[in-house]
């Protein structure tokens, strides 16, 4: 490969990079902080409050979490599952629910 090729790979290649690192904390179909719907150890800035919804068939997901302090995130789900009922009743047409609740604690700073 010639010189001019290699250079325009490399200098590709750390743009992308950059604006990867760079990019704000966003909450996946979870509520979680996450990477499109992969879960991240990356913490959002102190004093963020996130609520939403997502429908990602056959999870109905309602959240809310917050990062009080630096070190400190929470996050509360509430997941209906449409594809399963809730009982074997045929006249009952609610779907299975869930709840969940986590902390996450950070106890090391990451760095170089």
């Amino acid at each position: 490969m010639s010189r001019r090729c290699i250079s325009a790979l490399l200098l590709l290649t750390s743009s992308v990079a950059v604006q990867a690192h760079s990019q704000a904390v966003v909450h996946g179909p979870s509520g979680y902080p996450a990477l499109i719907t992969v879960p991240t150890a990356l913490m959002p800035p102190s004093g963020t409050i996130g609520v939403g919804f997502s429908a990602a068939p056959p999870y109905n997901t309602l959240y809310l979490s917050g990062q009080p302090t630096d070190w400190l995130h929470f996050g509360a789900r509430y997941i209906a599952i449409t594809n399963r009922r809730y009982d074997d009743d045929p006249e009952n047409g609610q779907s299975f629910k869930d709840k969940s609740f986590d902390v996450v604690v950070r106890l090391l700073e990451e760095g170089p």
